[in-house]
């Protein structure tokens, strides 16, 4: 099945529960764009992504300050990242609050 998508000249990766077939995109090149966006009208932005899955990973890369969200498997790493304590709508709360208060 993967030399099929592969041979489209699609990609794949696994979000939460399911794996999604795409074209040549993906969270971390959509975040790229409107970055820029932004920036072009307020330079001095910061941006923050929330992420609990490996289709999560570019988004991540792509925003200044990253956050792994807790998942009941511990199953993504990615190195630099905030961590929630929490899982799920809670984890995002909580580390959300903190960043506010933080600023």
């Amino acid at each position: 099945a993967l030399e099929l998508i592969r041979a489209h000249n699609l990609n794949y990766t696994k979000g939460g529960r399911y794996y999604h077939i795409l074209g040549d995109n993906d969270k971390g090149k959509a975040v790229g764009i409107l970055t820029e966006i932004y920036r072009s009208k307020n330079p001095g932005i910061k941006t923050i992504g929330l992420g609990d899955s490996c289709n999560d990973i570019p988004m991540l890369e792509n925003v200044d300050i990253p956050v792994l969200i807790k998942r009941p498997d511990n199953f993504i790493k990615f190195k630099g990242a905030i961590r929630s304590t929490l899982i799920g709508p809670e984890g995002w709360n909580e580390v959300i609050l903190k960043l506010i208060s933080e600023n």
